[in-house]
């Protein structure tokens, strides 16, 4: 696992370096490194990673799209893992906000 973050972090560079960050395959790429970060246990990092795609996934499609919801629930993954259960209630909610809109009801 450690080995697939080194990778995933050195695609990330290059994502980064040659496309920017507002760019979907960064953006992918950052949500794949906070997956990473998660199954090791380092949750801080992942959270970072979440939240940063999150809010550049929002930037880019609106809110109420099915993919920002998507980060929304793995935002919540990483609070329920680190016991901030209110936190992760509130990453839930906002998930489920966004899955009605792109839906309905």
């Amino acid at each position: 696992k450690e080995l697939a973050l080194l990778l995933l972090k050195e695609a990330f560079s290059i994502y980064q370096t040659k496309a920017g960050d507002s760019h979907e395959r960064t953006v992918d790429c950052r949500i794949h490194l906070g997956k990473a970060h998660h199954s090791l246990g380092m949750y801080d990092e992942a959270l970072d990673c979440f939240c940063m795609a999150v809010y550049m996934r929002e930037a880019l499609l609106g809110e109420p799209h099915p993919s920002v919801s998507e980060i929304w629930v793995l935002i919540s993954s990483v609070h329920r893992a680190k016991s901030k259960l209110e936190l992760s209630l509130k990453a839930s909610a906002k998930a489920l906000t966004g899955y009605r809109n792109a839906h309905g009801e």
